[in-house]
């Protein structure tokens, strides 16, 4: 039942956040939620709740954010916006887990890649590495990389086990 700016306040109550009106305030703008402060968040869009969401975890600025499908509900204004937000912080020195099935999402923001199946790991590394890995051109897409892994096409048999 609370609002989107309650639900802030919370957060910043429960981690004893310094200046936080300020910096929830900030977040409202820069996660276009400003119009929508004053709504309770059970009367948001998906893509608004995964908006207030991720202002909840930026407010307390960790160092490390893990994220599980952050854009799920998100239109392309809110996808690109989300996208710049991740790589601001990343450049600041925060750190993001993120985890998603959104390939193109991963190969745009992911410095290191770990692609799991079946619940095994099949390989990590940067995207350069996981490509030779898998021998595959250098511009081979995460896509490509992710079905050679994980369907073993191209991989030499001396490097299949070794990541």
């Amino acid at each position: 039942m609370l609002t989107v700016t309650e639900h802030l306040h919370f957060i910043a109550l429960a981690y004893r956040v310094e200046n936080a009106e300020t910096k929830y305030a900030g977040l409202l703008d820069e996660l276009e939620l400003a119009d929508k402060k004053d709504d309770p968040a059970s009367s948001l869009s998906r893509g608004m709740l995964q908006k207030l969401s991720l202002a909840c975890a930026f407010l307390r600025e960790p160092r490390v954010i893990i994220l599980d499908e952050p854009l799920t509900g998100l239109d392309p204004r809110g996808i690109r916006n989300i996208k710049e937000s991740i790589r601001f912080r990343a450049a600041a020195g925060m750190a993001f887990l993120l985890s998603s099935h959104l390939l193109v999402l991963v190969e745009a923001l992911c410095d290191q890649v770990m692609i799991l199946h079946r619940g095994q790991k099949m390989a990590f590394g940067s995207l350069e590495e996981i490509r030779n890995l898998a021998t595959l051109h250098a511009d081979a897409s995460l896509e490509d990389v992710f079905f050679a892994v994980t369907e073993r096409t191209n991989i030499p048999a001396a490097k299949a086990g070794v990541q």
